[in-house]
């Protein structure tokens, strides 16, 4: 075991302790024992690779600004103690000060998926005269993945209404994937209807394409028969529901 990882492994295991008198020590401690390249620090905080080159060699001693708060994020350590090696290395999750590192939701990790204004009526159907973008959430881009869903046909709009109840409820976020599939019998889909948005199961009977609702009150939310020959406008299939309990 080389010095570099002995030292590594008794500093993380004493965080408290822990303190490094130069740049070039506490950013090779950290490259060595995260295995991040010179080239991965450059890309994840937006320079390029020399000026990391410049810290491990010792000619850069100072490390300032944007590109501090960049490096930390990156490394998962504090500011403070990357800058001048006093301090708690690593933020602790209970503490709230100024100067600890952010954990904030990684770009590389998750993905902000666009909310619609439009709403989703799981009843009798949601006039939308005006759509636009008024904000996102963000989901695990792996999550994402395991889906099937590309994060650039995707949008989120909230459901109203308790025709699809207890699958969705009024006032749930549900998630759309609009990517251009073959809409399938059992699947519950967000549709353009008489220029209304309803969100219904799709099925099939006799030939015959229905829009169904789960709420086993089929006197109040009646299944819809949609007529022949005519072209079903499909927004996306709703793939996940979000709401309180």
């Amino acid at each position: 075991m080389s010095i570099i990882n002995a030292q590594a492994i008794s500093i993380f295991q004493c965080d408290s302790l822990a303190y490094m008198s130069t740049l070039q020590e506490r950013i090779s401690l950290l490259l060595s024992k995260t295995g991040i390249t010179q080239k991965d620090l450059a890309n994840r905080i937006g320079i390029k690779q020399p000026s990391v080159a410049a810290w491990l060699s010792g000619k850069t001693k100072r490390i300032e600004g944007a590109n501090l708060l960049r490096a930390a994020k990156a490394l998962e350590v504090n500011p403070e103690w990357l800058a001048t090696g006093q301090g708690e290395m690593r933020p602790q999750e209970n503490q709230e000060s100024e100067g600890m590192y952010p954990r904030a939701p990684s770009k590389e990790d998750y993905a902000l998926i666009p909310q619609y204004s439009t709403k989703g009526a799981c009843g009798n159907g949601h006039y939308n005269d005006h759509v636009e973008v008024v904000g996102g959430l963000t989901f695990k881009r792996s999550w994402l993945d395991r889906l099937g869903i590309n994060e650039h046909q995707a949008c989120v709009i909230y459901a109203t209404g308790d025709s699809m109840s207890p699958t969705i409820h009024d006032g749930d976020v549900v998630l759309i994937d609009q990517a251009p599939h073959p809409a399938r019998t059992g699947e519950v889909y967000a549709i353009m209807m008489d220029d209304e948005v309803i969100i219904k199961r799709l099925s099939k009977e006799f030939g015959l394409l229905l829009l169904r609702s789960d709420n086993a009150n089929k006197a109040a939310y009646p299944d819809i028969t949609v007529p022949p020959q005519h072209e079903l406008q499909i927004i996306g299939r709703v793939v996940w529901r979000g709401g309180g309990l």
